[in-house]
């Protein structure tokens, strides 16, 4: 046996999706070479810094994101912007074990500054850097930063906390970006992608589809599961919204396996906010760092090419750089073991219309079509029955 996968059925994966994709001749477009962004689309009291992908808006005062918009469709307006938006949320335990929340807003004072230098590569490095002190009237800072370079298609936003007031921190809910449900292209071609379980994928989505955002979607604690986490049942560090037009990519460049919850939910400030919350190991006396970036990067296509990015970093990471194949540190059954085929008896998806496969019943039906695949591997296989 000289390749060793594992083989999903066609009704699993979305045979006529696929088969779209690839009639269709749909292939991914970087959205770094469109045309130069309005200077129409500053405002007061903003500060902007872009590159050749995306422009982003802050406010002056609060470091609050104001706009984000792609360079490949800049009257496109993603992101939705009021008093309810913070910049952050820091999430701790009381003494009696309460959660309690501060957010952004709760500052003192706050310093935004912008820096510019040369860029290694070419081009100009831009940094917005925003100072946050005496957060909910405690010896407890943050200081944010968002940096992007000319011909990089990516923004870098990265947030450390000091904490002096000897507070149990829980998690840092970082960054606050949320979206408009109807984006000012064809209506209802909106998309919404987490990759959470065999993966979710909802076709212009509206707030009853979505979890509403509080407190509570953020904690952990038993009605909430124990698994839904990164990593965990959240399989990636990503989501993606997009249109027909030009999407949203956000993403945790961390390869540390730093736990984290990833989720998409309704925001009362009126849009779908792509949630991240960076969970545990925050000292409670002390600094510290995420130790990665978060990244944002507009894109144009659709849930396969917001994928695809995140595939292209993982493959540069250290579990990606050696093929499975060759690491000396997988015993040998589970190289030799056989690809496993999930067969669905009833359905498409665990949420959904469960009406039985013909194509799979009865049972022996099966047979054929799993020995058709077995010859064109040239290796035995094993059945999993599914939803029977």
């Amino acid at each position: 046996m000289t390749r060793r996968t594992v083989l999903w059925s066609s009704l699993l994966l979305g045979a006529r999706r696929v088969w779209n994709f690839v009639s269709t001749g749909t292939a991914f477009a970087p959205a770094g070479n469109g045309e130069a962004l309005p200077a129409t689309v500053g405002r007061e009291n903003s500060v902007a810094i872009e590159n050749s992908n995306h422009r982003l808006e802050f406010d002056r005062k609060n470091a609050r994101l104001l706009s984000l918009r792609a360079t490949i469709a800049p009257d496109q307006e993603f992101a939705v912007s009021n008093e309810q938006v913070p910049v952050f949320v820091i999430q701790y335990l009381t003494p009696d074990k309460q959660f309690r929340q501060i957010a952004s807003t709760e500052a003192k004072e706050v310093d935004v500054r912008l820096t510019e230098k040369p860029a290694s590569s070419g081009g100009k490095e831009k940094t917005l850097t925003a100072d946050f002190t005496g957060l909910g009237g405690l010896d407890l800072a943050a200081k944010v930063s968002v940096r992007t370079i000319t011909d990089d298609p990516f923004s870098y936003w990265s947030i450390s906390i000091r904490n002096h007031a000897n507070l149990a921190i829980t998690d840092v809910q970082f960054p606050f970006i949320v979206v408009s449900y109807g984006l000012a292209g064809k209506a209802g071609s909106e998309a919404l992608l987490r990759p959470f379980g065999t993966g979710q994928f909802l076709e212009a989505p509206k707030p009853q589809d979505l979890e509403p955002d509080s407190p509570h979607a953020w904690q952990f604690r038993p009605e909430n599961g124990d698994t839904s986490h990164y990593p965990g049942y959240t399989f990636a560090q990503f989501l993606a919204y997009y249109n027909d037009r030009a999407g949203v990519y956000i993403s945790c460049q961390d390869n540390s396996g730093f736990i984290k919850l990833i989720k998409p939910v309704h925001s009362r400030a009126g849009g779908i906010r792509l949630g991240f919350a960076h969970v545990g190991d925050w000292p409670a006396l002390g600094e510290r760092d995420l130790g990665y970036n978060v990244v944002v990067r507009t894109f144009r296509g659709d849930w396969y090419d917001a994928a695809e990015l995140y595939r292209e970093w993982t493959l540069k990471q250290p579990w990606a750089t050696v093929p499975l194949h060759q690491r000396k540190d997988v015993p040998d059954w589970l190289l030799d073991s056989p690809p496993h085929i999930v067969v669905r008896i009833q359905g498409q998806l665990d949420e959904g219309p469960a009406e039985p496969n013909a194509q799979f019943l009865p049972y022996p039906k099966i047979v054929p079509l799993l020995e058709n695949v077995s010859k064109r591997i040239d290796s035995p296989v094993v059945a999993v029955i599914m939803s029977w």
